[in-house]
């Protein structure tokens, strides 16, 4: 469960700080999902799978393969934090790619090093 504060934060910080490290300013969606009816989570179910705002409400352009800014893949990634009813990996080509676990881990690769980033995201 997202804490909505804190952590869920210094995720969203640390992957633009990744991204921005990265020199990544687009994300590609892939294998896009959104829940059915019944949710397993301790969320609140939200209409719209968390992606009201980010996407028309037939979901057009949340297909595998869309681009989306960083800034909306940040809202994506939030939506799945918070158990919203989405779900997405976000990748540029294969340089760069966010996951988050059915843990509720962020997982972010870079083909780039990007010690600072590390250094700053691990002292948080």
């Amino acid at each position: 469960m997202s804490d909505h504060g804190p952590v869920e934060g210094a995720y969203l910080e640390a992957i633009a700080a990744f991204a921005r490290e990265s020199g990544i300013e687009r994300l590609e969606i892939r294998e896009p999902a959104v829940a059915g009816f019944v949710g397993f989570g301790l969320e609140a179910p939200v209409g719209g799978h968390g992606l009201a705002g980010l996407f028309p409400p037939d979901l057009t352009g949340y297909h595998d393969g869309a681009e989306v800014s960083v800034p909306v893949a940040l809202e994506l990634v939030r939506a799945i934090l918070r158990d919203q009813g989405a779900w997405c990996r976000l990748e540029r080509q294969d340089t760069f790619t966010v996951h988050v676990g059915w843990d509720q881990y962020v997982y972010v690769a870079s083909g780039r090093p990007c010690a600072a980033v590390l250094a700053e995201s691990l002292d948080r």
